[in-house]
């Protein structure tokens, strides 16, 4: 199902209904599985169109669904691809545990 996107917004009603309407037909581990893939390509595709009009060369990928594999690596591929650098978490864990490691850095600076 190639991603439906309008005015930025991927749609993922018809995401939804594509599962719904098609859940005797396949695998639920297959639906899964191209939803995953509809999510990343739809925000793969968003993400470029906004960089090549910004003139960004630089992306990055963070918050709790970043520990998703199947979305980061195929950002990643999609993000190469295009010649955009794809950044995530090195040092410190993509979604809440890393917001409250910056918290507390942050709360060293304030008097």
């Amino acid at each position: 199902l190639p991603p439906l996107i309008s005015n930025n917004n991927l749609n993922t009603t018809i995401l939804l209904q594509h599962i719904y309407e098609n859940r005797k037909r396949f695998s639920t581990k297959d639906l899964a599985y191209s939803a995953h893939l509809y999510l990343a390509n739809g925000l793969a595709e968003i993400a470029i169109n906004k960089a090549v009009t910004s003139g960004i060369k630089k992306i990055g990928f963070s918050g709790g669904v970043a520990y998703n594999s199947i979305i980061t690596k195929t950002l990643s591929e999609i993000m190469r691809k295009a010649g955009i650098e794809f950044i995530t978490h090195e040092n410190t864990p993509p979604g809440d545990s890393g917001i409250s490691i910056g918290q507390a850095y942050s709360a060293l600076f304030i008097e």
